[in-house]
């Protein structure tokens, strides 16, 4: 969410933000204070940090340059797959690693509408995130010329709205949690990428925290064959 604008310079805009937009695009910069933000907590690892920055599009690090005080990350997009039809939306997502892109290019994936091989588009799109103490900059050059991939994880935001849910009933399901109720919206409100049950699932198992599993006896109900069965799972018993 864009807060406010900060200044013109050279054709490019910077905005002050809540939150890094999962799909920059343009010549633009979002400067995002970790104090104010769920993706803010300052990881010493990179790889970890990494991991805090939710990019729709496909895309890979191309290098990191350490200064003092300044982490600099730079990234390229690494485009789509998609149908030769016109208008026609069914999109494959790239595979990050370079050896399986080359065996992706090779032996394309077939659209589901069409029945022909998807094409790949190349992106010459480029955005590096600029880490320091205080501020998380994200500075995108270029325009993304092809349709957006579908997104594959949750934005932070999302991801704290789901452990909050979490806390106070801890045994709702993965279905429970995609359909939602009157009170609880439905997890694709909060993330597109949590459409896919089953990542949703997976992304519950994760911030599920001890203390949670300690609040509630955990009871299952599983119905097979025309009966149910109760499985219980004990707390566990922190020393």
């Amino acid at each position: 969410m864009k807060l406010a604008w900060e200044r013109q310079t050279g054709g490019r805009e910077a905005y002050q933000v809540n939150e890094l937009p999962g799909y920059p695009d343009g010549n633009l910069d979002y400067i995002m204070q970790k104090a104010d933000a769920h993706q803010s907590e300052r990881l010493e690892k990179s790889n970890k940090r990494a991991k805090q920055l939710v990019i729709h599009w496909a895309h890979r690090l191309s290098r990191v340059i350490f200064s003092p005080g300044t982490k600099t990350s730079y990234y390229h997009c690494i485009g789509t797959f998609e149908c030769d039809q016109p208008d026609c939306r069914f999109i494959d997502r790239p595979k990050t690693d370079p050896n399986k892109l080359k065996l992706q290019k090779e032996h394309p994936r077939k659209c589901a509408i069409h029945g022909g091989p998807l094409v790949y588009r190349h992106c010459d799109a480029t955005f590096r995130v600029v880490d320091v103490p205080n501020t998380l900059t994200l500075r995108h050059s270029g325009t993304h010329d092809h349709h957006m991939p579908a997104p594959i994880k949750a934005e932070p935001s999302a991801v704290a709205t789901l452990k909050t849910v979490l806390a106070v009933n801890p045994d709702v399901t993965p279905l429970q949690l995609a359909t939602g109720t009157r009170t609880r919206p439905a997890a694709h409100e909060l993330s597109k990428s949590w459409l896919n049950v089953s990542r949703l699932g997976y992304v519950r198992r994760k911030v599920r925290t001890p203390a949670a599993m300690n609040a509630h006896s955990i009871q299952y109900t599983h119905k097979r064959r025309g009966g149910c069965r109760l499985i219980r799972w004990l707390a566990l018993i922190l020393s």
